[in-house]
Protein backbone atom coordinates (compact mmCIF):
# COMPACT_ATOMS: atom_id res chain seq x y z
CA UNK A 1 0.00 0.00 0.00
CA UNK A 2 2.79 2.29 -0.31
CA UNK A 3 3.15 3.16 4.03
CA UNK A 4 5.93 1.59 4.89
CA UNK A 5 8.06 3.77 7.12
CA UNK A 6 4.85 5.69 8.01
CA UNK A 7 4.09 5.58 12.30
CA UNK A 8 0.18 5.08 11.78
CA UNK A 9 -2.52 4.31 14.64
CA UNK A 10 -6.02 2.88 13.55
CA UNK A 11 -8.17 5.12 15.84
CA UNK A 12 -12.09 3.44 15.11
CA UNK A 13 -14.87 5.93 14.86
CA UNK A 14 -14.43 9.25 15.85
CA UNK A 15 -17.70 10.42 17.30
CA UNK A 16 -19.45 9.70 13.74
CA UNK A 17 -23.26 10.00 13.53
CA UNK A 18 -24.02 7.76 11.29
CA UNK A 19 -21.77 5.17 12.69
CA UNK A 20 -20.47 3.85 9.52
CA UNK A 21 -18.33 0.66 9.03
CA UNK A 22 -14.90 0.75 8.55
CA UNK A 23 -12.10 2.23 10.46
CA UNK A 24 -9.68 5.61 10.51
CA UNK A 25 -6.01 5.36 10.07
CA UNK A 26 -4.53 9.01 11.35
CA UNK A 27 -1.01 9.31 11.12
CA UNK A 28 0.19 10.00 14.60
CA UNK A 29 3.03 12.53 13.77
CA UNK A 30 1.13 15.00 11.39
CA UNK A 31 -2.79 14.25 13.00
CA UNK A 32 -3.95 13.51 9.34
CA UNK A 33 -5.76 11.01 8.05
CA UNK A 34 -5.71 8.54 5.90
CA UNK A 35 -7.77 8.93 2.41
CA UNK A 36 -8.44 8.25 -0.88
CA UNK A 37 -7.67 10.51 -2.81
CA UNK A 38 -10.53 12.65 -4.85
CA UNK A 39 -12.77 9.96 -3.09
CA UNK A 40 -11.80 7.68 -5.80
CA UNK A 41 -14.19 3.95 -6.10
CA UNK A 42 -11.24 2.83 -8.60
CA UNK A 43 -8.15 0.02 -8.26
CA UNK A 44 -5.24 1.32 -7.55
CA UNK A 45 -6.77 4.79 -6.24
CA UNK A 46 -4.16 6.79 -4.98
CA UNK A 47 -4.15 7.35 -0.91
CA UNK A 48 -2.93 10.40 1.02
CA UNK A 49 -3.63 11.87 4.08
CA UNK A 50 -5.72 14.83 4.86
CA UNK A 51 -7.74 16.11 8.01
CA UNK A 52 -10.29 14.67 9.22
CA UNK A 53 -13.72 15.95 7.13
CA UNK A 54 -15.83 13.00 7.95
CA UNK A 55 -15.63 11.77 4.16
CA UNK A 56 -16.77 7.74 2.98
CA UNK A 57 -13.40 8.23 1.63
CA UNK A 58 -11.79 8.13 5.19
CA UNK A 59 -13.06 5.03 6.51
CA UNK A 60 -11.44 1.95 5.02
CA UNK A 61 -12.44 -1.56 5.62
CA UNK A 62 -10.89 -4.82 5.89
CA UNK A 63 -11.09 -7.47 2.87
CA UNK A 64 -9.61 -10.64 2.30
CA UNK A 65 -7.31 -10.64 -0.80
CA UNK A 66 -7.83 -13.08 -3.72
Amino acid sequence: MGLQGHRAAAVGHLADPEHRPGVLVQNVGSGLFMEVSGGSGAQGAAIDTWYWNGGHNQYFLGTTAS
